[in-house]
């Protein structure tokens, strides 16, 4: 740690240098003054100690909306677009509004407390979850750089998430859905996602340079993603997710038949067509906001008396018929995407549970039937 001592307009100045600003990377200084040399070479040697110890911090009249916008504004780079608009929104939305006002350094954990409990009111447990868990994480870096001298967030009992219960669809109703949709530009979206488990921006992301009708297999490496900006095709969002997948012949004559019907709309459509080589697109292969064919999705089904499900939950369904018919964790785990098997057993332990039990009760019947009808005779 460096510190300089000099003669300055007629008084003493010493200037420290401070530890870099960890959300930008930038050097920062701080001056003293005083009317001796002895009085600003104790106060420098004490700010030296108090940085090298982590004692130090810089009071500031900033406020915790400013904080917010700056820090967000400084953590971008780290963060996808969808992540980094997830932030922006809950920050803008539903911190700010409550808790911006507060002078940083005056920010203790009843304020905190307090924006939990009144989002409790009106938001999921999972979603003041994630509040917290951004709160923290801009206040961790407030704390580095000792702008405030301990995280408030850290004092406060995060508010619990229910987990989520999976809702799928059995055999019966996945064949009447596919019934319902067959011959349709709805049956492609549907059967990549209930019979590939394939995620919905992959499913509209899907070009037809990605499906080898020769080797019988989907490639994914494109996604689409809807933005503040627009839609963006972007890789997926790890390399796990970047995968290669066995497709079955079924799934390949629906794939056949829908291009047939594509390259009559090209026809069609002439030079007005937009060509973006994807499976699933508009009539006039302009690609399909993932989020607007959610709600598609959702009066199909009503349309068709079927119970609601998430488009979403496809992909479930396609995991707990993987896991029922004994596919071993691993291969549902490498064509599901996933970066580990723990992350499906997590997911899908209900399912796994149910096999455990089936399990046991085959187990008994085969090995111990015998036995057990003699010690009940």
């Amino acid at each position: 740690m460096r510190g300089h001592i000099r003669k300055y307009k007629g008084r003493w100045a010493g200037v420290v240098e401070l530890p870099r600003d960890p959300a930008t990377g930038k050097r920062r200084q701080k001056w003293i003054y005083g009317d001796t040399k002895k009085e600003v070479e104790a106060k420098v040697n004490k700010l030296i100690h108090q940085i090298e110890t982590g004692t130090y911090m810089e009071v500031t009249n900033m406020t915790v909306a400013d904080y917010l916008r700056e820090w967000l504004k400084n953590h971008r780079v780290n963060l996808s677009i969808l992540t980094a608009e997830g932030y922006e929104r809950y920050i803008e939305k539903h911190i700010i509004p409550e808790i911006g006002s507060i002078q940083l350094i005056k920010l203790n954990p009843m304020h905190i407390q307090g924006l939990y409990t009144k989002k409790l009111e009106v938001l999921s447990g999972k979603s003041v979850l994630q509040m917290h868990r951004i709160l923290r994480k801009a206040l961790n870096t407030a704390l580095k750089s000792q702008i405030i001298p301990r995280n408030p967030a850290d004092a406060v009992d995060p508010p619990k998430a229910e987990k989520y219960k999976i809702k799928v669809y059995d055999e019966e109703k996945f064949t009447e859905l596919l019934n319902a949709v067959e011959g349709t530009d709805d049956e492609v979206p549907i059967v990549l996602a209930g019979g590939l488990g394939m995620r919905r921006g992959e499913v509209f992301g899907l070009r037809w340079s990605d499906v080898s009708f020769q080797k019988g297999t989907i490639t994914v490496e494109q996604q689409l993603l809807p933005t503040k900006e627009g839609l963006i095709f972007k890789k997926p969002k790890t390399e796990d997710s970047i995968r290669t997948i066995e497709v079955p012949d079924y799934i390949l004559s629906i794939l056949k038949r829908h291009q047939k019907r594509q390259t009559e709309n090209k026809l069609f459509f002439g030079p007005e067509y937009k060509d973006y080589n994807l499976v699933c697109c508009k009539p006039n292969g302009e690609p399909i906001n993932p989020s607007t064919y959610s709600h598609i999705f959702a009066r199909i089904l009503k349309k068709h008396g079927l119970e609601h499900i998430r488009f979403h939950d496809l992909r479930h369904f396609n995991a707990t018929i993987m896991l029922k018919y004994n596919v071993p964790v691993k291969v549902a785990s490498k064509r599901l995407g996933h970066s580990t098997t723990a992350i499906t057993q997590d997911i899908y332990q209900h399912v796994l549970t149910d096999m455990d039990k089936e399990a046991a009760e085959k187990l008994n019947n085969a090995l111990f039937r015998s036995n057990n009808k003699s010690n009940t005779g």
